[in-house]
């Protein structure tokens, strides 16, 4: 931050945004100060599920306690929260899709986005849906079906 405070007019910014991983390992208090001493004003977050087996497949390095834990600590400090989720994961049924959904929706989150997983040749985890240690994911009907159930659910909420 202060490479960039050094470097750069942030007095004409109208947002700075820092993205963080999920973990408190990362977080504290005083690194909250510091971005808030910058002017930053919004923190995004990849939290991708709050199922501890997908959050285990996609190695993430954080639970879903953790990052519930870690969006309380962002928005008490007055941060604005964007956290990015992922449906279509390997093996997971549009039921599994509900949950992650419900928990995230009373969180205080001021922007989400929800993206598909699409496994990338050469990635670890692209090689072991290949080898078959982990399940491929949902066709594209059950794809259409979760998209589905997020739009209904982005409507209502």
């Amino acid at each position: 931050m202060a490479l960039l405070t050094e470097n750069f007019d942030l007095a004409e910014v109208d947002e700075l945004t820092v993205e963080i991983k999920p973990t408190l390992e990362n977080l504290a208090d005083s690194k909250l100060a510091m971005l808030q001493r910058h002017a930053a004003r919004r923190i995004s977050m990849g939290m991708q599920s709050t199922d501890a087996d997908f959050l285990r497949i996609l190695g993430r390095g954080h639970t879903a306690v953790e990052a519930v834990e870690v969006i309380r600590l962002i928005k008490s400090a007055g941060f604005a929260l964007n956290i990015d989720m992922m449906y279509r994961l390997p093996g997971q049924a549009v039921t599994q899709v509900t949950p992650d959904i419900d928990a995230v929706t009373s969180l205080g989150i001021d922007h989400m986005s929800w993206f598909p997983y699409v496994p990338h040749e050469g990635t670890s985890l692209a090689n072991r849906i290949d080898r078959g240690r982990v399940s491929r994911q949902a066709g594209h009907e059950e794809y259409f079906l979760q998209w589905l159930d997020l739009c209904q659910r982005a409507r209502s909420g």
